[in-house]
């Protein structure tokens, strides 16, 4: 997210140290201009979200796993960064901004927009409990796409037809188990003198 350094509120605190709805539903409160940030370590590197506020309303939201180097924008960001704010190992930082500089990352992030901007604490899509299912089904999203991406680059270039059929384990015992017994009868013909 291309985003101004900002006046800084709070840096570096552990989110163990803070309740994160309370801390968000008071930056709302206070008609915060500005962002905060938190960062954490998910299953397999470092994820970081971003929420940016305009007179006290979440209005834009990036999310990034920087392990699959991958962003997650808008409401599908807000709910990973929310999700973040619960992990029990992490660091959040708060800076302030002028109304004229969100505007400007509004306008500079436009994909990071949310449809509906977050105006109240009852309309915060908070979860209850931090969970690594976002980032599993990333996982498993980029699994499928490889597969399937093999597939499509023999297609395109015509190999296909060239890559004969799909090897699995049990194919590979039975075609040996073949070749072993055409072995044994061509030893059996010898011994008998064929």
């Amino acid at each position: 997210m291309n985003i101004a350094s900002g006046t800084p509120v709070q840096k570096g605190v552990s989110l163990s140290d803070i309740n994160p709805k309370d801390y968000i539903v008071e930056l709302m409160a206070e008609k915060f201009n500005g962002y905060t940030c938190v960062a954490i370590k998910g299953k397999n590197g470092i994820e970081e979200g971003v929420l940016v506020f305009h007179d006290g309303s979440i209005v834009s939201s990036d999310y990034e796993y920087y392990r699959y180097n991958k962003r997650i924008v808008a409401e599908e960001g807000l709910l990973r960064t929310l999700n973040a704010f619960l992990a029990s190992k992490g660091v959040m930082d708060s800076f302030s901004l002028s109304p004229y500089q969100v505007q400007l990352i509004m306008t500079l992030n436009d994909d990071c927009n949310l449809k509906n901007e977050i105006t109240n604490s009852a309309s915060l899509p908070f979860p209850n409990a931090f969970s690594y299912s976002y980032e599993e089904a990333l996982v498993e999203t980029k699994r499928e796409t490889k597969e399937y991406a093999k597939d499509v680059l023999l297609k395109k270039y015509g190999l296909s037809r060239m890559a004969g059929p799909k090897v699995t384990r049990a194919i590979l015992l039975e075609s040996a188990d073949d070749e072993n017994k055409r072995i044994d009868r061509m030893i059996k013909k010898k011994g008998r003198g064929e």
